[in-house]
Protein backbone atom coordinates (compact mmCIF):
# COMPACT_ATOMS: atom_id res chain seq x y z
CA UNK A 1 0.00 0.00 0.00
CA UNK A 2 1.26 3.60 -0.64
CA UNK A 3 2.54 5.06 2.57
CA UNK A 4 1.19 8.77 1.14
CA UNK A 5 -2.46 7.71 0.70
CA UNK A 6 -2.65 6.67 4.01
CA UNK A 7 -0.55 9.39 5.47
CA UNK A 8 -1.68 12.17 4.23
CA UNK A 9 -5.13 11.06 2.28
CA UNK A 10 -6.89 8.49 4.71
CA UNK A 11 -7.16 6.00 2.13
CA UNK A 12 -5.84 2.62 0.70
CA UNK A 13 -3.93 2.78 -2.90
CA UNK A 14 -2.31 -0.08 -4.12
CA UNK A 15 1.89 1.26 -4.44
CA UNK A 16 3.39 0.41 -7.86
CA UNK A 17 6.83 1.37 -6.77
CA UNK A 18 9.61 1.09 -4.20
CA UNK A 19 11.20 4.36 -3.32
CA UNK A 20 13.96 5.52 -1.65
CA UNK A 21 13.51 7.11 1.38
CA UNK A 22 16.67 9.12 1.29
CA UNK A 23 18.48 9.17 -2.05
CA UNK A 24 21.20 6.79 -2.45
CA UNK A 25 23.07 8.61 -4.78
CA UNK A 26 24.65 5.53 -6.34
CA UNK A 27 25.99 4.14 -2.36
CA UNK A 28 24.95 0.71 -2.94
CA UNK A 29 24.30 0.36 1.25
CA UNK A 30 21.88 3.28 1.40
CA UNK A 31 19.60 1.49 -2.12
CA UNK A 32 19.64 -1.82 -0.36
CA UNK A 33 18.72 -1.13 2.68
CA UNK A 34 15.21 -2.47 3.84
CA UNK A 35 14.70 0.47 5.89
CA UNK A 36 15.85 2.65 3.28
CA UNK A 37 12.68 1.41 1.13
CA UNK A 38 8.98 3.05 1.09
CA UNK A 39 6.07 1.87 -1.28
CA UNK A 40 4.57 4.56 -2.99
CA UNK A 41 1.86 5.02 -5.38
CA UNK A 42 2.93 6.54 -9.53
CA UNK A 43 0.98 9.45 -8.12
CA UNK A 44 2.67 10.48 -4.87
CA UNK A 45 6.17 9.21 -6.34
CA UNK A 46 5.61 11.48 -9.71
CA UNK A 47 4.36 14.35 -7.77
CA UNK A 48 4.78 14.86 -3.77
CA UNK A 49 7.93 12.31 -3.81
CA UNK A 50 9.79 14.36 -6.62
CA UNK A 51 8.79 17.87 -5.13
CA UNK A 52 10.48 17.15 -1.74
CA UNK A 53 13.81 16.09 -3.65
CA UNK A 54 13.78 19.02 -5.45
CA UNK A 55 13.46 21.27 -2.73
CA UNK A 56 15.70 18.93 -0.66
CA UNK A 57 12.95 18.89 2.02
CA UNK A 58 11.71 16.21 4.62
CA UNK A 59 7.84 17.49 3.88
CA UNK A 60 6.09 19.92 2.07
CA UNK A 61 3.44 22.57 4.31
CA UNK A 62 2.30 23.84 7.44
CA UNK A 63 0.75 22.19 10.86
CA UNK A 64 -2.56 23.92 11.86
CA UNK A 65 -0.66 26.15 14.08
CA UNK A 66 1.59 27.34 10.66
CA UNK A 67 4.85 25.90 11.82
CA UNK A 68 6.72 24.22 8.41
CA UNK A 69 6.35 20.58 8.59
CA UNK A 70 10.23 20.50 7.64
CA UNK A 71 11.99 20.33 10.78
CA UNK A 72 14.94 21.78 8.81
CA UNK A 73 13.00 24.87 8.14
CA UNK A 74 15.20 27.76 8.63
CA UNK A 75 12.11 29.05 10.88
CA UNK A 76 13.38 26.81 13.24
CA UNK A 77 16.91 28.32 13.74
Amino acid sequence: LCAYCIKFDDRYTQATIVDHVTPHQGDLELMYDSKNLNSLCKFHHDSYKQRLEKRNVQAIGCDEEGNPLDSNHSYYR
